[in-house]
């Protein structure tokens, strides 16, 4: 399973098509109905027991907000005695100028990667170039022939010149390297973006001159020029305003969309037609915490002026509100954002802050390589100047004519040491860094010319008149290229590296039912290692199967759809016969195909032509299995056709029905599951639940007799046969939740969301009410059945694999997949 995220709670809904009014201060909520009075039975009881925990959360919130305000008067204390600190700050909206007045220590948008500027690359290079010992050791010896005492050269630096010409050599090539990093600043740097800032509309304006504080206009497929909170999105349609998605693969590489939710009342004011007045007129703030590098970290409070209220209202923040820089907005047609972090303090810098200075293994071997060689140059020089003394002690009056000194002193013996040193210092060669450096440089050409390391994205290129989109191999560092061929070892992950993170569904399972013909490229080499004939075919046999492997998705078969209809344990069943016929199995498949395409977090988007026209429709999804599940549903007669804030509408064999979802329960780590609350056009409510079998099988109730239990089993059996085939499986159960149940449940997780301290435990995976509401709701569940999806290997995976084996490298994969997966995928 993936990371879902859960959407926020939403306050009573409007009446169908009505909008909330565009003016700048928001209608005051309605005040909440005493709990005392949603029960009969220990009315008073329970009404001292909220008015205690009201009484807590409020002076919990109150404790944080003190805590705050100490912490920055902490912080101007420290600036006011000329300290740099960076703490907890409060962004004003439509007033940077205030903002950087009370916080001096908030940059600039101005992003710099180079290493060099034109006044300090002289002094820096020098120190970095005689940091390297050979070049240290070149300019001793230079230094050596121009004292007339010892030199030999008549007091001429001769080996200045070659050292100088490696070292304007080395210049030429460093400078060349640090200049495309400036080109690449200055290309970032002066992007065009709207802003808002001072309260005088938006205007186009750099991405070097956004500041904290400004409030930005960011329109779909632009990247985010720094951190800011979410506020609101629009839509033609105006649907969901506070959703968007964003993709991250500048941050941590993975392609899959992650959804990004406003809290609901900021959705309400900014988000539709009337949002760029409501930013204009803004005059709030946001209270947040220090820069730091943590991504799903993010803690702070919006303040949202009311003029019905006296002082407004704050609501929390946390990182499903942020918008970091680096990542790309999808799915919406603009969203407005406040700006909290920029430049070198946004979370993407942060965390690239700690430079280290890399050296290559050969560079570290040749270094050492000529230390020992000028050591050993220093004991021969020394053994020379020993042998002098004793030679001329021995010889001073056999040859007159050649002035030899009577007495040698030690002075003497350090400048014939000195002088052996210059007569043999060609003993390590100067032009040895020079072959290096150019070696590393034809190297970088050929790597950067090379067609098979060139990738072009065509919509991009379209998209911006080829100005983006073509993704040449960059060598950003070139004194690393040898160490491509130093690798003793690779560590990496599975989903989007070894694969294609395109997901195939290809089976399912109902009350013990398997459908779905075929097995994967994966299973084949498995049967293969088993000692099975793959060659033949027959569909049914059990133990030779179809290769479906290499085939791709049939005709009529939408994307993300590879499913051969059949049953490979019930002989005689098809998934559409089942459906058909009607009785147990029919009414438990049509179930299934509900829960497959109500309990998930995508967000259907329009495609729209030059004029406005819809054209298609376009599934972004946080989670390619759950983009799988809905384009199956399609195939199945089942399709998710759109999304509110709160309905989700399915055209289930041609006929429209609209299910309102109550609650979702988001997917985390430790959870291993994500589910929703949902209630039917019946009225009647129903949980439904994915997740790993881990995590799903200990919360089913107790089985009702034999054949449950049965089914169990083979669902259980059926699942780990299919993550022998490298395939990824979750398993569903669901259950109806009475309405007063439900009603009870609804009231202490809506408190349990709002009180301070869970959500703070919460974050910190301490124990929380929150986690135990949700498990609540998640027990006592019935199971109906697994789903399997393929995630393909990428081209010549195989061949790679087994070539890095050969050279003598050792392969590391992590997955969160089944044990047994992992193991026939490696």
């Amino acid at each position: 399973p993936h990371r879902h995220r859960r959407r926020p709670r939403r306050p009573a809904r409007r009446a169908r098509g009505s909008r909330p009014t565009a003016t700048s201060t928001l209608t005051p909520p309605t005040p909440p109905r005493p709990r005392g009075a949603m029960s009969a039975r220990g009315g008073l009881k329970r009404a001292t027991t909220a008015a205690e925990e009201d009484a807590a959360a409020a002076h919990a919130t109150h404790a944080k907000a003190e805590a705050a305000k100490e912490a920055r008067k902490a912080a101007k204390a420290a600036r006011k005695a000329g300290k740099v600190v960076l703490g907890p700050r409060r962004c004003y909206s439509n007033d940077a100028s205030r903002t950087k007045a009370e916080y001096p220590e908030i940059c600039d948008n101005l992003v710099i990667t180079s290493n060099y500027t034109v006044a300090n690359f002289l002094p820096k290079f020098l120190w970095e170039q005689f940091t390297r010992f050979a070049n240290s050791y070149f300019l001793a010896v230079c230094v050596l022939q121009s004292i007339p005492a010892i030199s030999i050269t008549n007091g001429i630096p001769f080996s200045a010149l070659p050292l100088g010409s490696v070292l304007l050599f080395d210049a030429v090539i460093t400078a060349r390297e640090d200049w495309k990093r400036h080109q690449d600043d200055a290309k970032d740097n002066g992007r065009a973006v709207m802003v808002c800032s001072d309260g005088r509309g938006f205007q186009e304006r750099t991405w070097r001159d956004v500041r904290v504080g400004d409030i930005l206009k960011i329109y779909r497929n632009e990247p985010f020029p720094a951190d800011m909170v979410f506020l609101g999105g629009h839509t033609q349609d105006g649907d969901s305003p506070e959703t968007c998605y964003v993709q991250t693969a500048q941050l941590d590489g993975e392609t899959n969309l992650k959804l990004r939710q406003a809290v609901q009342e900021c959705a309400d004011v900014f988000g539709g037609e009337g949002g760029e007045e409501q930013c204009v007129a803004f005059k709030g703030h946001i209270e947040c915490e220090a820069p730091n590098g943590f991504f799903g970290q993010f803690s702070g409070t919006v303040f949202l002026p009311d003029a019905n209220v006296g002082k407004g209202r704050s609501l929390p923040l946390e990182a499903d509100q942020t918008l970091l820089r680096g990542c790309v907005l999808k799915n919406v047609d603009y969203v407005f954002g406040l700006v909290v972090y920029t430049g070198a303090q946004t979370k993407v810098r942060v965390k690239q802050t700690t430079k280290t200075t890399k050296t290559a293994s050969i560079e570290t071997l040749v270094n050492a390589n000529i230390l020992r060689l000028v050591a050993f140059l220093v004991v021969s020089c020394l053994v020379g100047a020993i042998g002098y003394g004793v030679w001329n002690a021995d010889n001073q009056d056999a040859d007159a004519y050649l002035h030899f000194e009577s007495d040698v002193g030690f002075l003497d013996v350090v400048q014939k040491i000195a002088t052996f040193f210059l007569l043999n210092s060609s003993f390590i060669p100067v032009s040895l860094y020079v072959s290096m450096k150019m070696a590393r440089t034809f190297q970088k050409v050929f790597m950067e010319m090379d067609v098979e390391m060139y990738h072009e994205d065509p919509d991009v290129v379209a998209r911006t008149n080829d100005a983006e989109g073509a993704y040449p191999l960059k060598v950003r560092t070139m004194d690393l290229n040898d160490e491509l061929g130093q690798v003793s070892h690779v560590f990496s992950d599975k989903t989007g590296t070894f694969t294609l993170n395109y997901m195939e569904f290809r089976k399912l399972s109902v009350r013990g039912v398997a459908y779905g013909l075929g097995t994967t490229q994966i299973g084949l080499d498995r049967l293969r290692r088993l000692g099975h004939d793959t060659s033949g075919y027959d569909p049914h046999s059990g133990d030779v199967l179809r290769d479906l492997a290499t085939q791709g998705p049939r005709e009529e078969q939408p994307p993300h759809v590879n499913f051969d209809d059949g049953s490979e344990t019930h002989e005689g069943h098809s998934l559409m016969g089942d459906l058909r016929a009607g009785g147990v199995q029919g009414a438990a498949v049509h179930d299934f195909m509900l829960h497959l395409v109500l309990d998930h977090t995508v967000v259907p988007e329009k495609l729209r032509d030059d004029d406005g026209n819809v054209t298609g429709v376009q599934l972004s999804a946080s989670s390619p299995d759950e983009e799988a599940f809905c384009f199956f549903g399609e195939w199945a007669g089942y399709k998710f056709a759109d999304r509110s804030s709160s309905m989700v509408r399915l055209a289930v064999r041609g006929k429209n029905i609209d299910y309102e979802i109550l609650h979702t329960l988001e997917y985390t780590q430790a959870r291993k599951r994500m589910g929703v609350v949902a209630r039917h056009p019946d009225g009647k409510i129903y949980v439904y639940m994915k997740g790993a079998d881990s995590a799903v099988y200990p919360r089913l109730r107790r089985a009702s007799g034999p054949e449950e239990e049965a089914a169990r089993a083979r669902t259980k059996a059926i699942v780990d046969d299919w993550g022998l085939d490298g395939l990824r499986t979750l398993v569903f159960a669901y259950k109806q939740v009475p309405d007063a149940t439900y009603a009870e449940w609804a009231a202490r997780f809506a408190r349990a969301n709002t009180d301070p301290r869970q959500i703070e435990a919460r974050k910190r995976k301490q124990a929380n009410q929150i986690d135990a509401c949700m498990d609540e709701m998640e027990s006592n569940l019935v199971l109906q059945g697994a789903s399997a999806n393929e995630d393909k290997l990428q081209e010549n995976v195989p061949e790679a694999i087994a070539n890095l084996a050969r050279a003598g490298i050792s392969i590391w994969m992590l997955t969160g997949d089944k044990e047994e997966t992992a193991v026939n995928i490696g």
